[in-house]
This record gives structure tokens, sequence and C-alpha cells, in this order.
């Protein structure tokens, strides 16, 4: 991808990392080329092209990057889904570590922490059915996440969290006892764990 960018003369001045998907089936119980298909998407695809074109954003000195990373970041594990908060929690810690590296050199780098948005997520991974009985309340639109990431980018923001509501919970799974949330995270996680 970043050869045919330099073919073309081209270089790049912002760099979204949103490729994802999930996988809502045991650890074991899912074939390891999925497993590694997911680590190569979510974790070594985002490192790779952040080392690709950081090097030119520092030499021009100004670009951006923006990682979706999710709410599933700052969770403790539970079943089902088994690589994906720490996946999501590396998005975090490797945009917190790129900022300060290269913020002197006029980048700016954003983690995005959505919750619950409205794409086709949970029909890919098989959980839409669970989806469709959720409350709405709480949903967010991929635009309204979108317009908020990109413009905490620009405000040089490096965690963002959409909405209150997300806010509050962030706050809970970050600074109330482990014990205690990974308690309610199992609970609440356990009717999105899906076997074959």
């Amino acid at each position: 991808m970043l050869a045919a960018v330099a073919a073309r003369g081209r270089v790049v001045d912002a760099l979204v990392n949103n490729a994802g998907f999930s996988i809502a089936q045991s650890f074991a119980g899912t074939p390891w080329a999925r497993q590694r298909d997911f680590l190569m998407t979510l974790v070594v695809s985002a490192c790779g092209l952040a080392h690709g074109v950081i090097g030119g954003m520092a030499e021009r000195g100004e670009g951006s990057i923006i990682t979706v990373a999710s709410m599933a970041g700052f969770a403790p594990g539970a079943a089902g889904h088994t690589l994906y908060p720490g996946a999501k929690s590396l998005a975090i810690k490797f945009s917190q570590a790129l900022d300060a590296e290269y913020r002197a050199a006029g980048l700016k780098v954003t983690a995005l922490c959505p919750g619950f948005v409205q794409t086709e997520f949970a029909s890919a991974n098989g959980t839409q059915h669970l989806i469709d009985d959720s409350p709405r309340l709480f949903f967010q639109t991929a635009e309204a996440v979108v317009d908020i990431g990109i413009r905490a980018n620009e405000r040089g923001k490096v965690v963002v969290v959409p909405g209150w509501h997300n806010q509050v919970a962030a706050i809970f799974l970050r600074y109330l006892p482990e014990p205690w949330v990974s308690m309610a995270v199992r609970a609440g996680s356990s009717r999105y764990h899906l076997e074959p």
C-alpha cells in the first residue's frame, strides 16, 4: 500500500487505522489462522503503516495519525473476543507512545475509543441478533464518532472517548478496583460469547 502511494509520487499527511473485526468464539475454539489474521489486521498492520509514514511526516513537520481503539481497551479480558481488549489496549498505549515521541516534530496522534457504533461490525462477527435486542439509547452513528475523532486530533488530544455515557463508563473501567470491573465485564460480555 505504501509502495503504491510512493509510486504515484504522493505522500501521506493523514493515516486512519480503522481496519478491524472481532471473533466472538473462544481462543482455542477458533483456528489459529483466524486469530493470526486478527492480530495482523488490528495490531501488525496498524503499527506497520504508522512506521511507514512517520518518517516523512516528521521530516515535513506535520501529520495526523488516528487509530480506532475501543472502550474495550480499558476493560479486562472476558470469555470470547479473547484478543480484542488486548489489541485495543495496545492501540491506546501505542498512540500515547507515538505522541510522546513525535508531538515535538509536529505530529498529532489520537486513539479514538468509541463504544457501540451503528455499523456492520456486529453483523460480521455474528452478534447482530444480540445487538438488535439491546437498548439503542447509547448507540452512536459512525459519522458522529468520526467528527469527534477528527476534531480531537486537530486539537492534539491523544485519547478520545466519544459520548458522555462512554466517558462515564471509561472512568469506571479505569479507576474502580479491577476485580469489580472484571466481574461486571464478564457478566455483561457473556451474552456476546458465541461458540460454533
